[in-house]
């Protein structure tokens, strides 16, 4: 809706935040896989906001048209504003892109690197100098896992600060449990762990979810609005 009224007021129109306390809950089912499944139904349907990008650039064109015709005019707009429109709206693009494609893109590339490097590897004569170029090109890999290693401390240090200010709003740890939490520390490392361990799963997830939201928005024109399972009051109580 926000992306609509932008549109249609040319731009005029802006949203603007309005913090408010807020009490929400992550998907949560009666097993720990079933919790994992919520989670990946909760990710397909985000992803489907990748109808965003279509309905921009499906609207451009056609605001253009009705502008560039002076009898369809009647509220005193002309190109200016389309250009103004235009231009004012990469932002909006980029933040677009950013949350609907960008993560697909990076996984996949990261995934046929990977194949590709062993299909290379297994299928081409050592003799081509595959390895050398191997060798030339390993500092564009290191410098992606060097990335992703400074992030990932960045993250889950983010994290760490984030949930010493809100802890005392947050439910306790079960109390098998209870000694991760003691030390910023060990729940640190816990926390970097599951990163490492738990990380690619969770955006190869992410990943499959935006192409397949991609797909849908070729093949069909509906979508199946799938609500992930939320926490009970039983399970509060558990």
């Amino acid at each position: 809706m926000g992306i609509k009224c932008f549109l249609f007021t040319l731009g005029r129109s802006q949203v603007q935040p309005i913090a408010l306390p807020t009490l929400n809950y992550s998907p949560e089912a009666e097993s720990w896989l079933a919790t994992c499944h919520a989670r990946f139904v909760q990710a397909k349907r985000h992803a489907l906001g990748f109808s965003d990008l279509s309905y921009y650039f499906m609207m451009l064109p056609l605001i253009f048209l009705h502008l560039s015709q002076p009898s369809r005019r009647d509220d005193g707009t002309n190109m200016a504003d389309f250009w103004g429109l235009f231009f004012g709206g990469l932002a909006h693009v980029v933040r677009l892109v950013n949350t609907h494609a960008i993560l697909g893109i990076l996984t996949l590339y990261a995934v046929f690197d990977f194949v590709l490097k062993q299909c290379m590897l297994t299928m081409m004569e050592r003799t081509r100098g595959i390895e050398g170029l191997f060798e030339r090109t390993f500092f564009a890999n290191l410098m992606f896992g060097v990335a992703s290693t400074i992030m990932m401390a960045i993250v889950t240090l983010t994290f760490q600060v984030i949930y010493h200010l809100l802890q005392k709003h947050l439910e306790k740890p079960q109390k098998e449990w209870a000694w991760i939490f003691r030390t910023h520390f060990s729940h640190w490392a816990m926390t970097a762990l599951s990163f490492i361990v738990c990380g690619p799963i969770f955006f190869l997830g992410l990943a499959y979810s935006v192409w397949l939201a991609a797909l849908k928005m070729m093949t069909s024109r509906t979508f199946t609005y799938e609500v992930a399972a939320k926490p009970t009051k039983e399970q509060r109580l558990m």
